[in-house]
């Protein structure tokens, strides 16, 4: 029994160890992003690079390639990444995965050796974000950017068609609503695709399209589309930005209906998690002991 005591207060001080690790790395680097350019970054510190470190000393091979085989989406990461402006941080994603796993398995075996499934169940609980975090932020932050410009963009058709209606150029009409909205996501991509317009980079249907290949976002993809074949097919452009406007308005009405009626599920999850869970826990808990004692 001393032994287990004594493996328990092992495990338990390593992983503080590693999460007060994990928690003033957290704090570095929100004091990093709050620096303006012009500073200079304050990257000198005990663990700075140590992923990179890591990774070097324990293998040559590709990232990409260590990552596709622990089951990292590396083309659904570097997709987010890059229309969240964030930056590619796969070396990390595939060290803090494998010390995760690691993590689990010698929990694993610790709680097997011992008889203890409390130190499997703790294993499993601080390896989860190490696994999952750093992914999942990225995706997190992709679909809430995506969802804001969904938002936006029936504002956005409106003040287009207005300005389409007064028989102003395509790109000029873009430009002028993007400008009048500047503070919105969407007008933000609209004002970058402009950009690549007045340089010579493409013209306003390529740049449309290209937008739309970025952030794969139906109601956009569909606006681009009818902008593109209206003006391939010599059909006014406001006629069409008019019938796409009610039909974005419409969708978009549709979404909040379907919001509003999954908010019925999402205010029951409260009651699950403090009132149901607990319940279980407890009855569980016999459970639990016969299975360590089987062990």
């Amino acid at each position: 029994m001393l032994i287990q005591y004594q493996m328990a207060a092992l495990l338990v001080s390593t992983s503080l160890f590693f999460w007060i690790i994990f928690l003033f790395a957290l704090r570095h680097k929100k004091k990093a992003d709050k620096l303006r350019p012009d500073q200079p970054q304050t990257d000198h510190w005990l663990f700075n690079g140590w992923c990179e470190n890591v990774y070097k000393s324990l293998t040559k091979k590709p990232t990409e390639q260590i990552a596709r085989r622990i089951g990292v989406d590396v083309n659904g990461y570097k997709h987010n990444c890059k229309i969240t402006n964030l930056p590619v941080k796969l070396t990390d994603v595939v060290v803090k995965k494998l010390l995760g796993f690691l993590l689990v398995a010698i929990c694993g075996f610790i709680g097997i050796a011992f008889k203890n499934i409390f130190i499997i169940l703790a294993g499993l609980l601080l390896a989860t974000p190490l696994i999952f975090f750093e992914v999942q932020k990225t995706e997190k932050a992709a679909k809430l950017k995506k969802f804001r410009m969904m938002e936006e963009l029936p504002r956005f058709v409106d003040l287009l068609q207005t300005a389409l209606q007064i028989a102003m150029p395509v790109e000029d009409a873009i430009i002028l609503t993007a400008s009048h909205l500047k503070e919105t996501v969407l007008a933000g991509e609209f004002l970058n695709a402009a950009a690549d317009m007045q340089i010579g980079a493409c013209d306003w249907q390529a740049a449309l399209e290209q937008l739309a290949r970025n952030y794969e976002i139906d109601m956009l993809s569909d606006f681009v589309l009818d902008l593109v074949t209206a003006y391939n097919k010599g059909i006014p452009i406001a006629d069409a930005v008019a019938r796409k406007s009610r039909d974005v308005k419409q969708s978009n009405l549709l979404q909040m209906k379907e919001r509003a009626s999954r908010l019925t599920s999402t205010i029951l999850l409260p009651v699950l998690g403090f009132k149901v869970m607990p319940l279980l826990a407890l009855l569980c808990i016999p459970i639990i002991q016969q299975i360590s004692e089987g062990l």
